[in-house]
């Protein structure tokens, strides 16, 4: 709500705006309708998202941008449904009749999200068993931190054009429920496109073979029992630094808007984004990632999004690696490992691991 405004909750379990503007968001779980109620009008709802905003003389707009909400007189007389996408005025006779909103009213941009949508979302995020995280990294152009002479311009400059083509996009599917796991890999730089996916279930690791569309499979229990317990241990939020994160701003997208915050992952998951997307080989960095979160402000969602951003130096330059990460859950998100061939253990751990190496 914007600063003068007042929400008074009620003996009756309903909220007594008196005026003011506020921006509301609530969850279509409700187990009976929510009620707001003016001098003049009454506003009802079982979940949605929608700008409301009281006169001093107790007549109400409402704009709604998700889910719907009824309104009418004080007394109840004359209720209208306002669908997502059109407002209303009440509180002036009977309610107006709906009109379509062209663009939502923006004054509530500046409010802070509720601190209990990180932390619902980061609960939420931490138990998530059955999800897919597809990430990918680009770069932004390396720059001198230093003087160059002219034939390191001249290498600068071929070493931004490599940049230009470099990608790295990585996707992990976890099914934890029913213990199957797969990761995909692939590595796009100026001269090859490298790329490999791993399967793994509970007694079994899966692997591509030497003809394109055929699969191997070889059996390690103590290496699968590693991955599961891996997988369970280190969830989404494991990386990221819990207490660095503060709202920044609310960002649109379609019909929703997301609360971003801002904060670092830890050292050792920083170093990690430039040895996985670059090489094992780099040095060791002393910088801290930057990190974003991306949160439906309709709250009771885990994350829905995250991208990260590190400089990395090299010589006199210096680049940035920039890794968005879009994340889906439940029952959409299916592994089926492949049918395969079974080989020796010893043979499928050797070939297994010419691919990890190829990507790495």
């Amino acid at each position: 709500m914007t600063p003068g405004s007042s929400l008074e909750l009620m003996n009756n379990g309903s909220w007594k705006a008196s005026v003011g503007k506020f921006h509301l968001a609530l969850r279509d779980a409700a187990t009976k309708p929510q009620r707001f109620i003016s001098r003049k009008a009454r506003l009802t709802t079982k979940g949605a998202t929608f700008n409301l905003e009281v006169a001093a003389d107790g007549a109400i707009k409402v704009e709604v941008v998700s889910g719907s909400v009824t309104v009418s007189k004080a007394n109840g007389a004359y209720p209208v449904v306002i669908k997502a996408g059109f407002k209303t005025v009440a509180g002036t006779g009977r309610p107006a009749r709906p009109t379509a909103v062209k663009t939502f009213d923006t004054w509530y941009a500046d409010i802070q999200a509720s601190p209990d949508l990180l932390n619902d979302s980061w609960e939420l995020t931490k138990a998530a068993q059955r999800y897919e995280r597809d990430c990918t990294v680009t770069t932004i152009s390396a720059m001198p931190v230093q003087p160059l002479n002219a034939t390191e311009e001249a290498t600068l400059k071929s070493f931004n054009e490599a940049l230009d083509l470099f990608k790295v996009r990585t996707v992990d599917t976890y099914q934890l429920p029913q213990s199957l796991l797969s990761t995909s890999k692939e590595k796009i730089t100026q001269t090859q496109k490298l790329g490999g996916k791993l399967y793994f279930d509970s007694s079994w690791i899966y692997y591509p073979g030497s003809t394109t569309g055929t699969w191997n499979k070889f059996q390690d229990k103590g290496f699968t029992d590693y991955m599961f317990k891996l997988a369970r241990d280190k969830d989404i939020t494991y990386d990221f630094d819990k207490q660095t994160f503060k709202f920044v701003e609310w960002v649109n997208r379609g019909p929703n808007r997301y609360a971003v915050y801002e904060g670092n992952p830890s050292a050792v998951a920083s170093d990690a984004l430039i040895k996985n997307t670059i090489s094992q080989d780099m040095p060791p960095t002393s910088e801290l990632a930057k990190t974003r979160i991306f949160l439906d402000e309709t709250g009771g969602r885990p994350w829905v999004k995250y991208d990260e951003s590190i400089k990395v130096y090299s010589g006199k330059v210096m680049f940035t690696l920039v890794e968005t990460c879009n994340l889906n859950y439940g029952d959409g998100v299916r592994i089926k490992p492949p049918a395969a061939k079974e080989v020796p253990q010893d043979i499928g751990k050797q070939e297994m691991q010419t691919i990890v190496d190829s990507v790495l």
